[in-house]
């Protein structure tokens, strides 16, 4: 069976996927026959947008880069403005073909053709700002122009798309006992493989200072050692000071946690801990300028950029992560080999690799004096840009929704990326399947500020379709200032661009709005459309192995307790094969949690029968089997409901009790009809008085006493 959640798996990709809806779909369809497309559109359900990118790809959360295929609904991942976004939604895209884009600072990103990714182009009006474009409408145009400088007689490349750079990640502070400046300094310049203390090496009058002065706040003394070097000034923390708290005589502090991360090691093991790599950006900026003024080199000739080597790969990616967590620009180059002559005689070292930094104005990297002084500070964020594609080849993919305003989420190498390139079946049908509209989840959307921004958008033609179209979901969850931003542009919509709303509770929509669109309401789908596209599923899913089981009375159940909802039926289906692959009623109700109907059936009849020490008894193993005593009586009550609904009628049709229990409820005669219509007045009256109870196990139990006196 397949790994992918079947709602996924099994959603609708053309009309004719569509169970139901004929009214709606006829009236569409012949819209697009006749070209008679209208500019707005109200859909009263839900839309879902995605991207695709190989299973591998990496994608950042506020704990570190995970794989695209770990990424689950709910996930947190850092968007382009450093906060912290959810995934709202998850599609598989099957098999696609894959290009690999390389860009400035050498990292690699990995995405089909459809792709959307925002850019600014070199040449562009600086109004128009960034456009979100699909890698197919990058694939076929240059990636830079060329000219010619007659002073020197060199060609020139101007690269011509450019991505924005992160906003600083916003990861959570976390408590570190030694101070991220002095950690920054210990990995640059220290030694730190002493069985029993760690020394460092300080060159700058300034930095020694600092430095002594931290360590003295934690409580600790330094012992300067002798050095072949007059200007070097190394260090020995060696002792815990008790006037300062600590106890005499105990372990070196700094030392163990040192131990305690594994940073005891060589120069070319070194590394930053986690817990000071994804902590909060102060932190994340005092450790890189205790790295930076213990071993960083500015570039003399600009002043403007930051060169630090190391012989340590782990160290020198972790250096670079830093760096593009804060929104800087790095280069890293490595590993490169190095020699150096002995008495004629030619001995290599440890490869190295180079790291070229650059941040935007607000953020200065180092504080020591010496290195302040030959800063000097760009006057605008580094720029990254792509210099290549190429084809790679067909791979599995997989794409998210993140709830984000810019649509925009970080992958491999720090590189910002799109979440929206799949869409609604009649969006798609608008372009005959070509480019990709644009989704905006208005729940977490819903400022003038965001409606602005889409306005803005629609303004400009889509490059690699006829229209463009967007798609913007749970629409009621706008703001009254959104809304009467949208009204002018609904009233004079762009040539080419098409809106479609989309919303569950249409009500909330203004009335200005609403005359101003064409509206189609999706009804909810019947209980024989949903079993027969449940039982279509579990065949398809036995043709590739599955070896479901399939039983009418659980597959009904599933129906009955959808509501209508084909996906809410598609993903319990999916839960209870999960469970057990015999879908069976009782297993059915074991997977959801739910009291079974034998033990409904039970209660019912030792009420009716005033059966006070029964009912007890089933009250009690109910509370003991740990089900929730309130949730118990809404389906009792529903339940009720249904024998109320059953004497009406003698039909299984409108009731969630499966037709496994037909002989029962044939056994019941007009005497009990009449009760259950009684039992269920007091039903009602019993869960609004348990409502705000938080011990309700009392006032159920003595309800159904005084149900069992005989009057």
């Amino acid at each position: 069976m397949s790994k992918i959640a079947l709602a996924l798996k099994y959603r609708p990709k053309t009309f004719e996927d569509v169970t139901e809806q004929n009214a709606v779909k006829a009236t569409l369809m012949n819209q697009l026959k006749t070209n008679t497309i209208k500019n707005c559109y109200l859909f009263t359900g839900a839309a879902g947008t995605g991207k695709a990118q190989p299973l591998y790809s990496k994608v950042l959360t506020p704990t570190g880069f995970i794989e695209m295929k770990d990424v689950v609904v709910g996930t947190d991942v850092i968007g382009c403005d450093g906060k912290v976004h959810k995934v709202s939604a998850i599609y598989n895209r099957g098999v696609r073909d894959i290009y690999e884009l390389t860009f400035s600072d050498r990292t690699k990103v990995r995405c089909c053709n459809e792709h959307l990714w925002t850019f600014q182009k070199q040449y562009d009006n600086i109004k128009k700002g960034y456009s979100t474009l699909s890698l197919s409408e990058i694939l076929d145009k240059p990636l830079y122009k060329q000219w010619y400088n007659k002073e020197d007689g060199t060609y020139y490349k101007s690269w011509l798309y450019h991505l924005p750079v992160c906003s600083s990640a916003d990861f959570p502070k976390k408590s570190v006992f030694i101070p991220p400046y002095i950690m920054g300094l210990l990995i640059a310049d220290g030694g730190l493989t002493d069985i029993s203390s760690v020394s460092i090496s300080l060159y700058e009058i300034d930095v020694r200072e600092k430095f002594q002065q931290i360590i003295e706040t934690l409580g600790y003394t330094i012992h300067l050692r002798s050095s072949m070097h007059p200007e070097v000034h190394d260090y020995n923390i060696v002792r815990a000071n008790p006037k300062k708290g600590h106890i005499s005589g105990t372990s070196n502090q700094i030392y163990v946690e040192i131990k305690n991360y594994g940073l005891n090691v060589r120069s070319e093991c070194k590394f930053i801990p986690a817990d000071y790599l994804y902590n909060d950006a102060e932190s994340r900026l005092e450790l890189l300028q205790g790295l930076f003024d213990g071993d960083g080199y500015i570039d003399f000739r600009t002043g403007s950029s930051i060169h630090y080597t190391t012989t340590s790969p782990q160290l020198a990616e972790n250096i670079a992560f830093l760096v593009r967590s804060l929104g800087g620009f790095c280069t890293l180059s490595g590993p490169k080999s190095s020699s150096y002559k002995v008495n004629n005689e030619r001995l290599e070292v440890l490869p190295h690799y180079d790291l070229y930094i650059k941040f935007p104005p607000d953020i200065i990297p180092i504080t020591s004096q010496k290195h302040l002084a030959r800063y000097k500070s760009g006057h605008t964020a580094p720029k990254k840009t792509l210099r290549d594609i190429k084809y790679i080849g067909k791979e599995l993919c997989k794409c998210i929704m993140v709830d984000s305003a810019e649509h925009l989420y970080i992958t491999d190498g720090y590189t910002v990326t799109h979440n929206t390139t799949d869409a609604r079946i009649f969006a798609n049908e608008i372009n005959k399947g070509k480019g990709s509209p644009i989704e905006m989840d208005a729940a977490s959307n819903n400022s003038v500020d965001d409606m602005r921004r889409i306005t803005e958008q629609a303004k400009y033609q889509s490059i690699d379709s006829e229209y463009k179209v967007f798609v913007l979901d749970e629409v009621h969850a706008f703001s009254n200032a959104a809304w009467q931003s949208f009204l002018k542009i609904c009233e004079e919509p762009p040539a080419k661009t098409i809106f479609i709303l989309c919303t569950t509770d249409p009500q909330k929509i203004p009335n200005t709005i609403l005359s101003r669109v064409q509206r189609y309401d999706f009804k909810k789908i019947s209980f024989n459309g949903i079993v027969n596209r449940l039982n279509y599923i579990i065949e398809q899913e036995n043709k590739e192995g599955a070896g479901i089981i399939p039983n009418k009375d659980g597959i009904e159940y599933i129906a009955k307790l959808s509501d209508g909802g084909m996906r809410d039926a598609i993903t319990t289906l999916d839960k209870c094969i999960s469970y057990n692959k015999e879908l069976t009623l009782e297993n059915v109700i074991k997977t959801l949690g739910g009291v079974n109907y034998d033990t409904m059936f039970e209660l019912v009849d030792s009420t009716y029968n005033f059966d006070a020490g029964d009912v007890i008894r089933v009250i009690e193993t109910i509370y003991n089997s740990g089900a929730n005593i309130k949730q118990f009586i809404k389906d009792f009550n529903t339940f009720v409901l249904d024998l109320c609904k059953y004497g009406l009628s003698n039909s299984f049709e409108y009731l969630y009790i499966p037709s496994l229990y037909d002989n029962k409820l044939k056994s019941y005669t007009d005497e009990h009809f009449t009760f259950f219509n009684q039992l269920l007045g007091e039903m009602i009256k019993l869960s609004t008085a348990i409502k705000w109870e938080s011990n309700p196990k009392p006032v159920i139990e003595s309800t159904f006493i005084l149900l069992c006196q005989k009057v």
